[in-house]
């Protein structure tokens, strides 16, 4: 049987709330239900599937939206120390404009 969940971004409580342990508790009974239930065959017959494959995709564990990184040194933030867009030499016209269009985002 094969689960795949994606984006659960679980993070250190700083930057909002993060998932709730009772959820994983009702996640692990669902799987542990639907498992049974695709263990029953056609024929009425009982036969456990083997295995249980988990897939974890996109973001699991989100760390970078911290708001310990605002207290630490600029150079060991995720995002390292960016320079204000109108300071970008040698970059495309077009970077630089998504940079200044989304320097709200990233510098707050």
């Amino acid at each position: 049987m094969l689960v795949i969940i994606s984006d659960l971004h679980l993070t250190d409580g700083t930057s909002g709330e993060t998932i709730r342990t009772g959820a994983f508790r009702t996640f692990r009974e669902r799987i542990r239900d639907l498992a049974y239930d695709a263990s029953w065959r056609s024929d009425e017959r009982y036969a456990p599937i083997e295995c249980v494959d988990l897939v974890l995709l996109g973001d699991i564990i989100d760390v970078i939206r911290s708001s310990r990184w605002s207290e630490e040194t600029p150079s060991l933030r995720p995002r390292g120390t960016i320079p204000a867009p109108d300071s970008l030499t040698g970059l495309p016209a077009s970077r630089k404009m998504r940079l200044q269009t989304t320097r709200p985002l990233w510098m707050s």
